[in-house]
């Protein structure tokens, strides 16, 4: 009896010892479990708080704007040549702008650019206030296009040119008759010979000759001189075309100081680079003596003097384009025209720069900007 009850307790004391076991691995294992979707819940967490940290932002816009003529919109050159082109490539690279966009327009004069500015709609006035760079070529029109209405079209200078290479071959005959002579003449002197007495006819009919070839050549000139389509660039320029001009340096004057009133209210972020205007006009063009370049001189440097009077007030800087343009010694190296007879490669644009002029229009802004 005493047997049996010992058994017992031997076999409830290892069902209590196995019970005891098996409730403390339940517990581990389930300490084990929720430490694991503790972590995976913590790591989601995590991973939602990343995704939620703000990504970097794209960097704002810094832009710089071209406005103004044909010099800005690259009138006779390509795109990438053009002095505002070139201009960012170089404050992109020092990290001025990023942003590049030229709204210039060949043919503008400060009344069409004033008026270009005022038609602004909302995104393009949002570019402008947020603007960091600003280049303006303008005045040129105001003061060129009056003289160049008045000058011939390329089809008649084409023809000038053919009315003088046409002088140009009856005076090589006239040459050559000359020279004939004068071979006649040097060796009667040397010594006469009894047969150039029946060579004096022959010299009577070249002197003949000459004097018809002369009487041709001086009517040809007269012709030419007549009716040369340049003449109006020996000046002085006529009444008409000095009124036209006087009030184009008045209309600057008023709408240059609009504009840069404008440029002040609505780019208050731009450091604004404006050019001055340079003197396209040689002093001489085709072996002719360019009288007018002088006078349309005086009015161009009117118009430099009140873009430099405004800098004060307006707190711009200026390229001072004219001054090196003037002092190159030949203005012809900046300028888009060519007068190659030889390979007829002919371009008359007397006007717009070149890509070296370009090019140094370009150094010009970039050195005003980093003064």
């Amino acid at each position: 009896m005493l047997l049996k009850k010992t058994k017992k307790k031997t076999v409830s004391l290892i069902l209590a010892i196995f019970l005891l076991i098996t409730s403390v691995i339940f517990v581990a294992c389930d300490k084990e479990k929720d430490d694991d979707d503790f972590s995976r819940q913590g790591n989601n967490n995590a991973s939602a708080e990343f995704n939620e940290l703000p990504q970097p932002l794209p960097p704002p816009p810094l832009y710089h704007i071209a406005v103004g003529d044909s010099i800005a919109a690259g009138f006779g050159v390509d795109e990438k040549d053009r002095y505002p082109d070139l201009l960012f490539a170089l404050l992109q690279a020092d990290g001025q702008v990023n942003v590049y966009e030229n709204i210039a327009v060949s043919g503008y004069t400060t009344a069409m650019l004033l008026a270009q500015l005022r038609r602004m709609d909302e995104a393009a006035l949002a570019r402008f206030a947020e603007a960091r760079v600003i280049t303006i070529s303008i005045g040129g029109n105001n003061i060129l296009s009056p003289f160049v209405a008045n000058l011939p079209d390329v089809e008649t200078i084409t023809q000038l040119i053919a009315d003088v290479n046409v002088i140009a071959t009856e005076a090589m005959k006239l040459a050559d008759i000359v020279g004939e002579l004068d071979e006649d003449i040097k060796r009667m002197r040397e010594g006469f010979q009894f047969s150039d007495l029946f060579r004096i006819s022959d010299i009577l009919d070249l002197a003949s000759t000459l004097l018809d070839e002369s009487a041709v050549i001086i009517d040809l000139i007269g012709k030419v001189d007549a009716n040369n389509p340049l003449n109006i660039l020996s000046g002085p320029p006529s009444d008409e075309l000095a009124a036209e001009l006087e009030q184009g340096i008045l209309d600057f004057a008023a709408e240059f100081a609009e504009v840069m009133a404008w440029m002040r209210e609505n780019a208050p972020l731009a450091t604004v680079i404006v050019n001055t205007v340079y003197n396209p006009l040689p002093d001489e063009f085709f072996s002719l003596e360019i009288g007018m370049s002088h006078y349309i001189d005086a009015y161009i440097r009117r118009i430099n003097t009140i873009i430099r009077r405004e800098r004060a007030a307006h707190g711009y800087l200026v390229a001072d384009v004219y001054t090196v343009f003037d002092e190159e010694e030949d203005k012809a190296d900046l300028l888009n025209y060519h007068l190659n007879m030889e390979e007829m490669y002919l371009n008359f644009d007397i006007i717009h720069p070149n890509e070296k002029g370009h090019r140094m229009i370009t150094e010009l802004c970039y050195e005003a900007f980093v003064e």
